[in-house]
């Protein structure tokens, strides 16, 4: 017999050969096959969010819901009729109001990740805003250039001619006549049409 030890998948003093494990255990720090160490994900995975999650937006990884964006097109249309209508006061006071509130319960969805159109809210509230403000400065702008072409003159005329067309004419002219006098315009003449024989 020789006086070598029978064969021992082991080396001297215990140990196992560099590299080799015994069946069934994996070195120190791996796990077996198939299975991710705990908290991480397996390869080409987003991470997930932890379970107590209180962000602001939805978690790393997940896309908002599309379906509540409608309520953003809407204010925006909404603000964008109200800013071409602006010299109006439904174009550009109640649709720009309707836009603003459309608009600023989207964005609150949408920062709660309940939907999605964040930039379009943002567009609406900012074109509803405006529409308001140029609707307003419009009225206030086209009161005082009437009242400055002798409007308040105008009115107490027709309330004294009543019914009576000729005096109403009379009055149409006097304001006619004030406007021309007053901002240095010429107002064309209205054609006439006399009835045929």
């Amino acid at each position: 017999m020789s006086d070598q030890p029978p064969y021992s998948p082991q080396g001297p003093y215990g140990q196992q050969p560099y590299g080799q494990q015994p069946y069934g255990q994996q070195p120190h720090g791996q796990q077996p096959y198939g299975q991710q160490p705990y908290g991480q994900q397996p390869y080409g995975q987003p991470p997930q969010a932890p379970p107590y999650y209180s962000g602001g937006g939805p978690p790393y990884g997940q896309q908002p819901q599309q379906g509540g964006s409608g309520l953003a097109i809407g204010a925006l249309i909404c603000a964008i009729i109200g800013i071409l209508t602006c010299w109006t006061v439904i174009g550009g006071i109640v649709l720009g109001i309707v836009a603003l509130i459309l608009g600023l319960i989207a964005r609150s969805k949408a920062k709660k990740g309940e939907s999605g159109g964040a930039g379009m809210s943002l567009a609406a509230v900012i074109l509803g805003l405006l529409a308001i403000v140029l609707s307003i400065v419009l009225i206030v702008v086209g009161v005082g250039l009437f009242k400055k072409a002798g409007g308040d003159d105008l009115i107490d005329c027709m309330n004294k001619a009543g019914n009576n067309s000729s005096e109403q004419q009379k009055c149409a002219d006097e304001f006619k006549t004030n406007i021309e006098n007053n901002f240095d315009v010429t107002i064309p003449q209205e054609p006439s049409f006399a009835p045929g024989p």
